[in-house]
């Protein structure tokens, strides 16, 4: 079951999952990109390629670990998810909170609108030993940051990337489609994190 809410963000009721997404109903999800800097003062980005039987944007590259939370669940529960998907979870003041996104996508006649809980885990070593753990994942890459904005930006086609199985070339086609702006702004979300801002929900904040 999950919790519901309405189009500014107040709690009306819970639902079973499946019905949420026929129904178009907004819900809570957390969000969590994993990034550091490499060897050669790179910033890299993680993302999961979807595993291939998700019933969204199945095989598709997405945020690092994303997840539902169940009705009454708050994001410090979202580590579970870095957990079962990664192998591993920060203490979560570890994380950088970088304030709710809103998320309104389609796939397949499923309507899946997100109020996503947004935080960034600075890591201090590549994410490359890291073991996929669940069926729902496909793959692990890491892009670099620059790089990725510069694809999302129309600015280039293709960008090399790593995996766990070594190195692999992403084009945009490779992403979830139509989330190019998401994805820009996650990724200078990230890029501020890696500067060394930690109050970047604080500051946003500030900017609305």
């Amino acid at each position: 079951m999950l919790d519901i809410y309405d189009a500014r963000g107040c709690h009306v009721g819970v639902k079973e999952r499946a019905a949420v997404h026929r129904d178009g109903d907004w819900h809570r999800v957390f969000h969590c990109w994993v990034v550091w800097r490499d060897e050669f003062g790179v910033d890299q980005v993680l993302f999961q390629r979807r595993g291939a039987h998700k019933p969204t944007f199945p095989l598709f590259l997405a945020v690092t670990v994303g997840g539902h939370y169940s009705a009454g669940e708050t994001p410090e529960d979202g580590l579970r998810e870095m957990r079962e998907e990664l192998g591993f979870a920060p203490p979560f003041s570890a994380l950088v909170a970088c304030g709710q996104k809103r998320i309104d996508a389609r796939w397949n006649g499923l309507v899946d609108r997100e109020l996503a809980d947004t935080f960034v885990y600075l890591s201090e070593r590549p994410p490359a030993p890291y073991p996929v753990m669940r069926p729902e994942i496909a793959n692990l890459v890491a892009i670099a940051v620059d790089g990725g904005l510069e694809l999302f930006r129309g600015e280039r086609n293709r960008l090399d990337a790593q995996s766990p199985s070594g190195p692999c070339v992403v084009g945009l086609s490779d992403f979830v489609p139509q989330h190019e702006a998401m994805f820009t702004d996650a990724l200078l979300l990230c890029r501020r994190v890696l500067n060394g801002e930690r109050d970047v929900k604080a500051q946003l904040e500030k900017q609305t």
